[in-house]
């Protein structure tokens, strides 16, 4: 996990990725982190060039929208 953001809100885990596109073996981490702190959802920012819902509960975001 790259950047964890805790609040009211809960728990957001962000995983930063250098690449354009991510692959559902590399949210393996994300994913058992999300598991283990009851996360309802998580974060990938990489240099793709749209907004994608990767897995019911991962979203990915353009690090340009950010």
């Amino acid at each position: 996990m790259d950047l964890i953001l805790d609040g009211k809100f809960g728990t957001l885990p962000i995983e930063v990725k250098f690449s354009t596109s991510t692959s559902i073996k590399q949210l393996h981490s994300l994913s058992n982190f999300m598991a283990q702190h009851n996360a309802p959802i998580g974060v990938v920012v990489n240099n793709s060039r749209k907004i994608r819902l990767l897995k019911d509960n991962i979203i990915q975001i353009p690090v340009s929208f950010i």
